[in-house]
């Protein structure tokens, strides 16, 4: 077995380097709001203060926003989102410096949701990406790395069909044109790297499908050098996917036999795709759902280097999550850890959780995402 763990060694030829941490689904059911509740301010710093170290030794750490912010509506979690914007401070003071909006619970405030939501991400000082007014892609200049950040959703649940051509245009969807249009603009530009986060899948599902897999090797042929998946609230596969230079389709097979194999092939033209990175916060686990793998997730820890000619990926890491309650200050609070944290003893022994065996919740996790995220050598 050969893992997606790819390590280099450098010789100091590059003249800028960028490490960004990818994370998933961002979401706030209703106990996440009620144990924040202080008085009549709300406080969600506790629930990242596990995970807020691994965020902020990235240059720059991205997710999913899978809610609204919109406070002229009352706050909720399913099925209609509703955040309080101190979410989004809290997420901030963690590390986050980016937050896709393109997923199908972004209208769940109606289209002065979207609109709010995205005024209140710039407010909190994070930059927001996938719907809104004008352009919605995004650039980060970091490090001397021109970073280009884009988002689509499949959809948005139905609540798309009753808007008109105006209030559509605040959207981004899944359509070829679209995307295909977006990289040519963020290209000319002058985008060093580009970045998509794709809202699709099968919700649950333990693998991409064939429309995920597709769209996914077209993305890269057309200029994407990541591609991060979200929705399904479960790890899916993830690939290393050789850039088809000529757009000849007969030189590309099936999808698994494009896997990146050594180190010698990840060249300026290698994607890496992540068809889904499950939920990096939610109260979705064993006890709400029946579904052990909606509290495991994954954090991609991706570097790229940058010399005169050319911007790579040049190491990829994966970084098992768990998430789960835990009592704090007479509260339930859920929490996000790094799953590797249990197995090194790295957490506070005096934390009382709420699930039964914690560690072997958090190792079940490790063990679970690390298996799904290593591929056969097909040679």
């Amino acid at each position: 077995m050969k893992k997606i763990l790819l390590v280099f060694l450098f010789s100091g030829l590059f003249a800028a380097d960028l490490k960004i941490i990818a994370v998933g689904d961002i979401m706030f059911h209703s106990p996440q709001i009620s144990s924040a509740k202080n008085g009549k301010d709300y406080d969600f710093a506790p629930q990242f203060e596990q995970i807020k170290p691994f965020l902020q030794s990235g240059d720059v750490s991205i997710g999913n926003f899978e809610t609204t912010v919109n406070e002229k509506r009352s706050f909720s979690g399913y099925p209609l989102f509703n955040t309080p914007k101190q979410a989004l401070k809290a997420l901030k003071d963690a590390g986050i410096d980016a937050l896709a909006t393109a997923n199908n619970h972004a209208l769940d405030t109606k289209i002065s949701g979207v609109l709010e939501t995205v005024k209140s991400i710039k407010e909190a000082r994070i930059v927001p990406f996938g719907t809104g007014e004008g352009e919605k892609f995004a650039f980060i200049d970091k490090n001397g790395i021109n970073l280009a950040l884009l988002a689509y959703s499949y959809g948005y649940n139905g609540l798309e069909n009753s808007l008109n051509k105006k209030e559509k245009s605040l959207l981004n969807f899944l359509d070829e044109t679209q995307i295909k249009d977006d990289l040519q603009k963020v290209k000319s530009l002058g985008a060093d790297f580009i970045i998509i986060y794709a809202h699709w899948g099968n919700e649950y599902q333990n693998k991409a499908n064939d429309f995920q897999k597709k769209l996914a090797k077209k993305m890269v042929d057309w200029g994407a050098n990541v591609v991060i998946g979200n929705h399904p609230h479960v790890v899916q596969e993830t690939m290393l996917y050789q850039k088809n230079e000529n757009n000849d389709e007969n030189s590309t097979q099936n999808l698994q036999n494009n896997f990146i194999k050594t180190d010698e092939n990840f060249t300026k033209s290698s994607g890496f795709i992540a068809f889904s990175c499950g939920n990096f916060i939610s109260n979705q686990r064993l006890e709400t759902l029946k579904n052990i793998r909606t509290e495991q997730g994954v954090a991609f820890e991706i570097l790229i280097s940058k010399d005169e000619n050319t911007t790579k990926i040049t190491d990829i890491k994966f970084h098992p999550l768990w998430v789960n309650p835990v009592f704090q200050n007479n509260k339930k609070v859920i929490k996000t850890y790094l799953a590797n944290d249990f197995n090194a003893s790295a957490f506070d022994k005096n934390i009382k959780f709420i699930a039964k065996n914690p560690n072997l919740r958090a190792k079940k996790a490790y063990e679970t995402v690390k298996n799904n995220l290593e591929f056969k050598n097909l040679n």
